[in-house]
């Protein structure tokens, strides 16, 4: 893995921020205390993931349209 995040430091950092994600979940005391979290989080990590932001919409767009289009498909 050291040699993976030393020839490509943003998948590094990409990686340190779905840590530090996760870690949220399991830290937080209570769900306010995981909200502030997050919002901090998505501070940080909007400058890291700003680049697949488009990339992840096209994503999501695609699997809505593809659930519309099997919904069509296989009506009863």
């Amino acid at each position: 893995m050291k040699e993976v995040k030393k020839a490509f430091p943003k998948l590094a950092k990409m990686h340190r921020h779905k840590e530090s994600f996760r870690t949220i979940f399991e830290d937080a005391k209570d769900w306010r205390d995981g909200v502030l979290q997050i919002l901090d989080w998505l501070q940080d990590a909007q400058k890291t993931f700003q680049d697949i932001r488009g990339c992840f919409k096209r994503v999501v767009l695609s699997l809505k349209y593809d659930s519309v289009v099997q919904s069509k498909i296989h009506k009863p």
